[in-house]
């Protein structure tokens, strides 16, 4: 079987700015179940994927386009 691919990750800050959101948006958006809480590194920082930075702006998408 060949070994799995790392996926880059980025760190709760970096993930918001990409997303064009703040770290805060990101948070309430897990405790509220809008967004799946993310990976944990050893350290205990959350990791995001590109796939999840693509989730939060799909969800700011959305957010914005409310009456």
């Amino acid at each position: 079987m060949p070994p799995q691919r790392q996926l880059p990750r980025q760190k709760l800050g970096e993930a918001a700015k990409m997303a064009g959101v703040s770290a805060q948006k990101i948070r309430h958006d897990e405790r509220v179940g809008l967004f799946p809480v993310a990976a944990h590194a050893e350290s205990g920082c959350r990791q995001y994927a590109d796939k999840d930075v693509d989730r939060l702006r799909f969800i700011t998408m959305l957010e914005s386009a409310r009456p």
